[in-house]
């Protein structure tokens, strides 16, 4: 959860400082792009403020119903996360392969969205099993 985290801060990250600095943009231009932009940014931050979150209370309490709350809250954000990158990097990926662009770019956005859609189906994966019953362990 955290790779993926950090990861989508690392990409959209840098597309937000691309799109502000494209002074060829238009204003409605720039808008959309900064709300696709923002909207992965901002999901990365509550997914790795519930991480940390959880993090600290499993150091500071020992109260099984708070650890459990935080953590489904970090795992809704990963699976959010996850669903949201996989969903855009699909229509993303068709349009910038069949579309007017170098070979350069076109081979540098597929490798940002295998990594993408790889990281969110590792976390898929990890929060299915952390959720069966058998998987987890209930402190009492």
């Amino acid at each position: 959860m955290v790779l993926l985290s950090v990861w989508t801060l690392f990409v959209w990250g840098g597309r937000v400082r691309n799109i502000v600095a494209d002074p060829e943009l238009s204003q409605w231009g720039a808008i959309w792009r900064l709300s696709l932009a923002g909207s992965f940014v901002l999901l990365a931050l509550a997914l790795g403020a519930s991480l940390v979150s959880v993090a600290i209370s499993s150091k500071i309490s020992n109260d099984w119903p708070y650890r459990a709350k935080g953590a489904l809250i970090a795992q809704l954000s990963a699976l959010a996360l996850g669903g949201w990158g996989i969903s855009v990097w699909v229509v993303r990926g068709v349009d910038i392969s069949f579309g007017n662009h170098p070979l350069g770019f076109k081979v540098v956005h597929a490798i940002l969205a295998v990594v993408t859609i790889g990281l969110s189906a590792w976390t898929w994966l990890v929060s299915a099993n952390r959720s069966r019953p058998e998987a987890t362990q209930v402190d009492k």
